[in-house]
């Protein structure tokens, strides 16, 4: 792998060497938008065969998933006691309906 320089555009946490910066960064002025679509189907499959890019995406994979844990555990959290409270509404409101002719 070349000298790694930038962030890439498009998956600013992949770092690349200036001339796929450069290619990847005149893709994005051309389209107004980050070209996601080439960026996935057909740059990081290319990259990915060379070891110091597998390193990083490996990286990448384990940071998401360590974020998509906390997410997880975050909203089990915060939902967790409104779904408690709803099951007991829900409950209150079964019993209140029993009662009520």
């Amino acid at each position: 792998m070349a000298h790694i320089a930038k962030m890439h555009p498009t998956a600013n946490w992949l770092r690349v060497p200036d001339h796929i910066y450069r290619q990847a960064l005149d893709r994005n002025i051309e389209l107004g938008k980050p070209d996601t679509d080439h960026f996935w189907s057909t740059e990081l499959p290319r990259l990915v065969a060379d070891p110091g890019y597998q390193k990083q995406i490996e990286d990448r994979r384990i940071e998401l998933q360590q974020k998509l844990q906390q997410l997880g555990d975050d909203l089990r959290q915060i939902a967790g006691g409104l779904i408690d409270q709803q099951s007991e509404c829900d409950l209150e409101l079964a019993l209140l309906n029993q009662v009520l002719p």
